[in-house]
């Protein structure tokens, strides 16, 4: 449309200043009520073409102005890019089961994943005992960007149970303290119940081989004296023993076999380890002995004593010591094969052990015999020693009655029922492999054994 017919003409945007074009265009939008001042239509969109369906946007203020502290500033930017921001790894551990006696470990991790420097001001730890520790760094600590800080968090197991604990962090993070927390049960690995009925009447030999010299006199005649208690608590294990008194150089049993069903026992053992006599070996017990059992052959003049299989003890009683001229050792090692199984012999000596009764010589020999196969030595100079024949006793029937276990127990959790009623009358081996008494119970009793299962620890 040309000027003269009086139409606008149209407006050459290149003739206009730059700096006055913002002010048309938003004179130019405050004409459309169907655009809002951001250029955006309102709502949903209509549905007609009617002008009130679309949204406008007519109020000064909802358009910021230059002064407006909405919009972000230099300031800000700088603000959020040097922020620190803590990061906490692992933010809950379970330790899952530990052994008593073993220990775990968990580093916990402090790592600074913004961008500017983080301090931690404050670290605390509470655990639930003594069991859970943490090692905590000197404070304050300072992590710069991408820094991290590893603190060890470590369980000492020590008594059965549950446990935890909370690492309370406290930094410059705006986001507040942090925590980490732990947890873990103590316990063994497993436990193992074995039912076990003691054997009846398991058979016994006892061989006393008594110095019959004359400063022997008085002794001997205690050790008759206290023979009927050593029996009785033989007895209470086992009806099956059998007592040979040895003093003679050929072996022959004083008395002959002495078991329960020989009349008068008693008198019998007395009137034979108190008989004076004449034997040119008389100080040399453990020969003496050595000859007997060689006489339990078949034919021999104690056929029948030694009876394989069974649990042999040597009681050797003397004031002197062992006089053969034969090392103690090599009279052990042939004891040991007539008893058919070195682990079936045991050797006990009554004995001098200070020198200071009889001829002064004391105990060798005699003691390190006992030493060497688990046996007991009394020392014959008290004057009381009789009474402790009850040690020799429990010698004579040590391991009828051991109990092998199945599997290694930890000692201290160990628990035994001899009949139902708890017993303490009882002691493991050194290896743990079996149970055994200080007095078995009778034959023909039920023990029941619970113990925990040893466990080797994991390493850390």
């Amino acid at each position: 449309m040309d000027e003269a017919a009086g139409g606008a003409q149209p407006l050459d945007m290149r003739s206009i200043p730059i700096p006055v074009l913002p002010l048309l265009v938003a004179v130019a939008l405050s004409g459309c009520p169907n655009i809002d001042r951001r250029g955006h239509r309102g709502g949903d969109g209509p549905e007609s073409d009617d002008d009130d369906a679309w949204s406008t946007v007519d109020d000064d203020d909802a358009w910021p102005s230059d002064d407006d502290d909405s919009w972000p500033s230099d300031d800000d930017d700088a603000e959020q890019s040097d922020r620190a921001t803590l990061q906490v790894e692992p933010l809950e551990h379970d330790f899952g089961r530990v052994a008593p006696g073993c220990e775990a470990e968990v580093q916990v991790s402090l790592r600074n994943v913004g961008d500017g420097p983080l301090e931690v001001s404050s670290l605390a730890y509470e655990g639930t005992d003594e069991q859970l520790t943490a090692q905590l760094p000197e404070l304050p600590l300072v992590l710069e960007a991408g820094g991290e800080e590893l603190i060890p968090i470590r369980l000492l197991a020590a008594e059965l149970g549950s446990v935890g604990g909370v690492l309370g962090i406290t930094s410059s993070d705006p986001q507040g303290p942090d925590q980490a927390s732990q947890l873990g049960e103590v316990d063994w690995a497993a436990w193992n119940t074995e039912v076990f009925t003691i054997p009846e009447d398991v058979p016994v030999d006892v061989l006393f081989a008594v110095d019959r010299s004359f400063s022997m006199q008085t002794e001997a005649q205690e050790l008759g004296v206290a023979f009927a208690d050593f029996v009785a608590s033989v007895a209470a294990v086992t009806s099956d023993w059998q007592v040979g008194v040895a003093i003679h150089d050929d072996g022959c049993l004083n008395g002959g076999i002495l078991s329960p069903w020989v009349p008068y026992y008693q008198q019998v053992f007395l009137d034979s380890v108190t008989e004076l006599g004449g034997p040119t070996m008389t100080e040399q017990m453990l020969a003496i002995a050595t000859a007997a059992l060689q006489q339990s052959a078949p034919g021999g003049c104690n056929e029948g004593f030694r009876r394989a299989g069974a649990p042999l003890h040597l009681v050797t009683v003397s004031d002197e010591q062992e006089q053969s001229g034969v090392p103690w050792f090599q009279w052990v090692a042939e004891l040991e094969a007539l008893a058919g199984d070195p682990d079936l012999l045991t050797i006990s000596a009554v004995v001098d052990i200070d020198a200071v009764c009889g001829d002064g010589t004391g105990s060798g020999g005699y003691a390190e015999a006992a030493e060497a196969t688990g046996g007991v030595v009394l020392d014959i100079c008290t004057a009381s020693w009789a009474d402790a024949v009850l040690e020799l006793a429990a010698a004579s029937v040590e391991g009828i009655a051991d109990l092998p276990l199945a599997m290694p127990p930890v000692p201290e959790t160990v628990e035994v029922l001899v009949d139902s009623q708890p017993s303490a009358g009882w002691l493991l081996s050194d290896d743990g492999t079996s149970l055994g008494w200080l007095v078995p119970p009778p034959g023909g009793s039920e023990v029941t054994v619970t113990y925990a299962v040893a466990e080797e620890c994991p390493g850390l």
